[in-house]
Parts: C-alpha cells; structure tokens; sequence
C-alpha cells in the first residue's frame, strides 16, 4: 500500500564504529472510499449483501432511522524502515463525515454512535498481536477520530535483542541491517514470530460499528509518525545500505493466521 503522505526519515552516520543519530518519520494512508477499484485493494468491509460503495462513499442507502452493525478491516500497512524496525509505534485515525452527516450536525442532529476502532500490528505479515483497542482522539460528538500507540513489551523483545547481539559480532555486510538478522534468526529457529512479537513492522486496522441509512464513510486516514535513536554501524558493504529508505519490507514466505 503507497503512502499518500510525505514520508521523511533523517538519519545521520558519523565516523564512528557505532554512529549515534536521530530518525523521524511521518506518514500515512488514506483509503479512498467513493472509488470502489481503489478501495477494494485497500480494505474489504462487511455485511457484502448491504454495504457498498457510490460517489457518496461506503454505505447504504436505507432509512435514516435504521441501521447496519458492519466493519471495515485495512489491509496490512508497512511502517518503519526497512533495515530498523520499530520497537512501538504511535497512530491516529480519522473517518470524516459525509456531505450529509455534516449537514445534520449543522442541523444540530446527533449522527450516531461512531464505532469502535482497533489495531494490530505484525513484525512479518503472517503472525500478528492480539487486535488493541484505539481511544477516541477528541470529545467532539459523534466524531470518528482515533488515536493510540502499539508496541511490544520489553519482555517479548528480550530473545530478539540477544540474537541482534549475536549477530553484530559476525563478520556480515551490515551490522545493522535487521532484516538480514531476521532472515539469519528464522534459519536457526523458524518459529521464532510464532512465539515472539519483538517489533512493529506491519499495522492493521479494524473499524466496527453502525452503517446508518443514508450515512456514507468517504474515506478513512491513518496518519503516523515516530521518533528513535539511531544509534547504527555503518555497512561495510556500501550495496547493503543502497536503497533502504522505505517501510520494513521483511514477509514470511508461509501463510498463517
């Protein structure tokens, strides 16, 4: 999934054995829920027999005092870099109003109860966390705006970290490069993921709630961002480094849950 925000991540290599820096990020994703080709490589959504998509936006056309339990799910979004994963990772969410949802707020009707979100997140796209639930970002009536952070506890990150250890007094390319570690992690254990979730590398979310008569969703926004040390070796192998300024990239080859 391309971001639709500008992605920055700055980090700075001194000539040092091991080079202290700085890395910032921020991103997102927005689906765009009135083009249904587009939307549909994005996120699938539920009840299928009622919920649809016009130039309006995701929903259904019925009464405006009826309504649908429904949810929208994201596909699996790629967050970090792809040689440094991260460790938690902070994430808003916004569901705009529609058209007419912003006329009956102005109207000074209440639009209805704006659902629940939740997140998960993933260090290889096939093993994932437990779905966390996301708070209400703003006390704004109705509005269906989210926020929260995701990330493993130190102790889930204890067996990973000794293998990084392990793996920077070998004599590799790239001392730092972590999805090299994993790869080399997965040859001597390859259930590791199965019973360790050490990083974010991939995010999902999960929207439920009440598809109103008449209320369309026109989009739904992840905005992201995070903030590390970037404390890193130097690649002793310049083509290690070459073009590793995107999202983690790393996937299991199985399917799983």
């Amino acid at each position: 999934m391309k971001s639709l925000l500008a992605y920055l991540a700055v980090f700075i290599v001194l000539p040092s054995a091991c080079a202290p820096a700085s890395i910032a990020h921020m991103g997102g994703e927005t689906i765009d829920l009135t083009k249904p080709a587009v939307a549909k490589e994005k996120a699938t959504w539920g009840p299928a027999e009622r919920i649809d998509i016009t130039d309006e936006g995701l929903g259904w056309d019925g009464m405006e005092n009826s309504s649908y339990d429904g949810w929208i799910l994201t596909a699996p979004v790629a967050v970090g870099l792809s040689w440094r994963p991260l460790p938690s990772f902070s994430v808003q969410v916004e569901m705009p109003f529609s058209a007419k949802e912003e006329a009956w707020a102005k109207d000074g009707k209440y639009p209805g109860w704006p659902g629940n979100l939740f997140a998960r997140f993933s260090p290889d796209g096939v093993h994932w966390s437990t779905w966390q639930a996301m708070a209400q970002a703003d006390g704004q009536r109705g509005r269906r705006k989210y926020a929260g952070e995701l990330g493993a506890p130190e102790r889930e990150r204890i067996e990973y970290l000794h293998y990084l250890r392990e793996y920077q007094k070998l004599d590799v390319p790239w001392k730092s490069d972590e999805e090299a570690l994993v790869a080399w992690i997965l040859k001597k254990e390859p259930d590791f993921f199965a019973h360790h979730l050490p990083f974010v590398g991939y995010v999902q979310l999960l929207w439920e709630g009440s598809f109103r008569g008449g209320r369309r969703f026109p989009s739904l926004t992840m905005s992201t961002g995070f903030g590390i040390s970037g404390a890193h070796y130097p690649a002793r192998d310049s083509e290690a480094q070459r073009d590793r300024h995107g999202p983690w990239r790393f996937k299991a080859p199985q399917t799983g849950k």
